[in-house]
C-alpha cells in the first residue's frame, strides 16, 4: 500500500459471513484480510485516477457491517456488486464479484459505473497521497467559486488587501 491507513477495529465474523451470505460470493482473501485490519478506517489524503481528465479520493472506508445498508442506496447494481468506501463528491468505490473481481467508481450525478481496477489489492496499490502539488489548474478553468460566509470571515486576509475591500464586497 502506497498510501498511510491507520489500523481500526476488525470486521466481526459475522459480519463477514452476513456480507458472503446476503451476496451470495464469498469475498477475496485481500478484501478479507483488509477488513480484519482496517473495518471503516479513514486513509490519509488520497487520489485515484477515474479517467485521463478526472480523479478522486477514498474519504473512508465503509464498516464491513453498514455496506449492505450503503448498497441498498445504489441503483442497478450486479447482484454480486457493493460499495466499500466513500469517494469524493458523494460518490462510491464499489467492489463487483459478479463473474470476475472488478473496482468501479460509481457517479451519484450520472449513476454511471467505470472500471477503476482488476481486483480489490490492485486499487489499493493504485491510491496515491494527495498533494496540492499535484493540482494544475488553467486560467479559466475555475468559472465561480461559493465560499461559506463564516470561513470568509474568520479568514478574510486570504481574499481582501484591504479592511475597505471587506467593507465594499463583504
Amino acid at each position: 500500500m502506497v498510501i498511510k491507513i491507520a489500523k481500526t477495529r476488525a470486521a466481526s465474523a459475522n459480519d463477514l459471513f452476513v456480507l458472503e451470505k446476503t451476496l451470495g460470493v464469498k469475498l477475496p482473501d485481500s478484501f478479507r484480510d483488509f477488513l480484519k485490519e482496517y473495518d471503516g478506517a479513514e486513509p490519509e489524503s488520497n487520489l485515484f485516477e477515474i479517467d485521463e481528465t478526472n480523479n478522486s479520493g477514498v474519504n473512508e472506508f465503509i464498516l464491513a457491517q453498514l455496506i449492505l445498508k450503503e448498497r441498498a442506496l445504489i441503483e442497478n447494481l450486479s447482484p454480486q456488486a457493493f460499495p466499500f468506501a466513500f469517494a469524493e463528491g458523494g460518490n462510491y468505490v464499489i467492489l463487483d464479484l459478479n463473474g470476475r473481481e472488478t473496482v468501479l467508481f460509481w457517479d451519484h450525478e450520472t449513476a454511471e459505473l467505470i472500471q477503476l481496477s482488476d481486483s480489490f489489492e490492485k486499487f489499493l496499490s493504485d491510491l496515491q497521497p494527495f498533494s496540492l502539488d499535484d493540482v494544475k489548474l488553467e486560467p479559466g478553468d475555475v468559472g465561480e467559486v461559493w465560499i461559506d460566509p463564516d470561513f470568509l470571515r474568520e479568514h478574510a486576509d486570504l481574499f481582501y488587501e484591504s479592511e475597505d475591500d471587506l467593507q465594499n464586497n463583504g
